[in-house]
């Protein structure tokens, strides 16, 4: 299965270049909004991350955990005016993790969304933004 996910900033010096990009072990989490999506994640699925027009970035799961304990050493935590704490303890341990550039109107085409389509969680592909 292909999912799909939005990330703010993708420089080598955000929480996703560290985390991922720059990591020996690359690793991500998935805040608890997203919790049925992750445990539909299971290993050799992939993991497309957006960021700005672009399709940026893809990875290969090795391993899914909940662990809390390093979501805080890794993410930290939100605050969410409504929903209270949120953190990112779903983790996905990642391979294969491979700079790409696909432009986010040319994969809305290719894979048949509509134009207003957007990513604003961790989504399974041909799943509703």
């Amino acid at each position: 299965m292909i999912y799909f996910t939005s990330i703010n900033d993708f420089s080598n010096n955000g929480k996703f270049g560290k985390n991922v990009l720059s990591s020996p072990k690359p690793v991500w989490g998935i805040n608890e909004l997203s919790l049925g999506t992750f445990k539909r994640i299971n290993k050799s699925d992939f993991i497309l991350f957006y960021c700005s027009g672009k399709i940026f970035c893809c990875a290969e799961v090795i391993k899914t955990e909940v662990n809390g304990d390093l979501s805080l050493e890794l993410f930290g935590s939100f605050q969410h005016p409504f929903k209270g704490k949120i953190m990112w303890s779903n983790i996905l341990w990642l391979k294969n993790v491979r700079r790409i550039n696909i432009d986010f109107n040319f994969f809305k085409k290719i894979c048949d969304y509509n134009d207003k389509f957007s990513i604003r969680r961790m989504i399974a592909m041909n799943e509703n933004g």
